[in-house]
């Protein structure tokens, strides 16, 4: 897959031009498809409201030899910053936000969480306003947050739920430097789990989320410690779809991180998906989704083969675009039955047959489609729509049940560069490559990566979400 247009905005021959037509100039955003988010490096600015209580546990999970942690501070009366906790101040450098100076930094992370009256919030825009040229292209600004629906008072609850506005709007002025910028809500407790989350969205793995916000639980099953160079070895994962595109990156990326993969096909791809399972030393399976033995089948072949799953990525999918008005009952029936009752059905069986070991991991691929619609899509946006509620609504099921920590999230690819979208008419394709916030796609491997970031033990926190991975896309909310 190839974007033209990202090439030479980025060449040292056509750049000039396209500065001096002055065209939007996408960057080459920094991926890296091999770093563990333990090998994070650089400089971090930390700052925090007083009365905060995520700070402890920032710094616990960026005490790092690679990162190099600066405290915000401020002599300013209005700015009331918190100071480092006493563990850690030995392990940062205080530095005042009022004179940064020369400095640059690869990320800011601002714990608000001690947010909660309207004059407190104003401290959001001091902090940025002071730090906001000072952070390095390709940089990070993650805001941590106290989870809305925990709060009592509706005037507290709207000021931490004001945060996910600020960080789309600062997401599309800085997304022409490929900085992104995300939120982290936190349960009070939860502040436990943030490591590998917070680590996400600083590292490379995110570089295609922005303007976001995901949710860590406090009901959440204790964990062990976590290989992070192969944090899903011992694994057993079966990806659906997987001969091509998202799927096929997804077994690919799971693989890489130390599972054994099962991939899962339609018959007629079983070709390409015997080759990907033997190239990543995992298993493959041809199966028609749309059959109704379906779902028998793949119980009897985790039954007898596997005994138990750990992770089931739900990637396969179809679209039958027609307008409503001209959509043959056919087109809707096959998508509803793919995209949707088949996920449901799958699940069911799965969780009813004990066939998902203790703390499984369901994830689910939904689509912007089903956030924002889509023209001549009612029924592929029906379908996706009905999976991000359903990864919502059975998350609950799960914490109410006691269904020894699984979890279930759900992510929401926007434009993506793979076989199918390259299909798409060039005007058209254009238009979604650059209605975003980085102005590009993104490509497969950054659903993979949010594939296996859900997937991890220590995402023990993260349960129904749905996060968009899109570049904040235009589209949707």
């Amino acid at each position: 897959m190839s974007d033209l247009y990202l090439k030479l905005a980025n060449s040292q021959y056509t750049q000039p031009i396209i500065q001096a037509l002055n065209l939007p100039k996408p960057l080459n955003l920094a991926r890296s498809e091999h770093e563990s988010l333990y090998n994070i490096s650089g400089k971090i600015l930390l700052a925090a409201t007083k009365h905060n209580f995520a700070t402890n546990s920032v710094f616990k999970a960026l005490d790092s030899d690679n990162i190099t942690l600066f405290s915000a501070r401020s002599n300013t009366e209005t700015l009331n910053l918190s100071a480092a906790p006493t563990s850690y101040k030995a392990k940062c450098t205080e530095i005042q936000i009022d004179n940064l100076e020369d400095q640059k930094f690869k990320a800011l992370v601002f714990d608000a969480t001690g947010i909660k009256t309207s004059q407190e919030l104003k401290q959001l825009y001091s902090v940025f306003t002071r730090s906001v040229k000072k952070i390095s292209i390709n940089g990070r600004f993650v805001i941590i947050g106290q989870s809305p629906s925990q709060l009592e008072s509706p005037e507290s609850a709207s000021l931490q739920g004001s945060l996910i506005g600020f960080a789309k709007s600062l997401a599309k002025e800085c997304g022409k430097k490929g900085i992104t910028s995300n939120v982290i809500y936190l349960e009070k407790g939860a502040q436990k789990y943030l490591d590998s989350s917070l680590r996400f969205f600083l590292s490379p793995k995110s570089a295609y989320i922005s303007g976001q916000s995901i949710q860590l639980c406090n009901k959440a099953t204790k964990q062990k410690r976590t290989d992070q160079a192969k944090p899903l070895l011992g694994k057993t994962a079966l990806v659906t779809g997987a001969a091509q595109g998202i799927g096929y990156h997804t077994a690919k990326t799971l693989a890489r991180d130390g599972a054994t993969v099962v991939c899962l096909d339609i018959p007629a791809n079983e070709s390409a998906t015997q080759a990907l399972a033997k190239e990543i030393s995992g298993h493959s399976v041809a199966l028609d989704l749309s059959a109704e033995s379906s779902v028998d089948s793949i119980c009897n072949t985790i039954g007898a083969q596997l005994g138990v799953i750990d992770i089931i990525v739900h990637n396969a999918g179809i679209t039958r675009d027609k307008t409503i008005a001209n959509m043959p009952e056919h087109f809707w029936d096959q998508v509803i039955n793919i995209n949707l009752s088949r996920v449901l059905d799958i699940n069911r069986a799965l969780i009813e047959k004990k066939l998902l070991a203790n703390n499984a991991r369901i994830i689910c691929i939904s689509s912007i489609s089903g956030i924002a619609g889509n023209f001549g899509q009612s029924n592929y946006a029906c379908s996706k729509a009905g999976i991000a509620s359903y990864v919502e609504a059975m998350s609950q099921h799960t914490a109410d049940q006691g269904l020894q920590g699984l979890t279930i999230n759900a992510i929401a690819p926007g434009f993506i560069e793979t076989d199918m979208t390259q299909r798409i008419p060039l005007l058209t394709r254009e238009l979604g490559r650059r209605m975003n916030a980085l102005s590009q796609g993104g490509l497969p491997l950054d659903i993979a990566e949010g594939v296996s970031f859900f997937s991890r033990p220590d995402a023990n926190a993260l349960n129904g979400n749905v996060l968009r991975i899109c570049g904040l896309s235009l589209l949707g909310k």
